[in-house]
């Protein structure tokens, strides 16, 4: 299924370890153990169709 929508221009956002970028990500949570404004985990992936966002990733983030 990923293979047929990566076709058709459906990219996954899947930010782990980057920075927090507000356009993509939707931060539910902070991590006091990571550093500020990195993404510590990503409890949704998100998606994306020629460069414009379809879901945005679910992020917990460092404090």
């Amino acid at each position: 299924l990923l293979t047929t929508l990566e076709k058709h221009g459906v990219s996954v956002v899947d930010p782990l370890g980057t920075a927090f970028n507000a356009d993509q990500h939707e931060a539910v949570g902070i991590d006091p153990n990571t550093p500020a404004g990195q993404v510590a985990n990503v409890l949704q992936k998100g998606y994306a169709l020629s460069g414009r966002l379809l879901r945005p990733a679910m992020v917990i983030v460092g404090q």
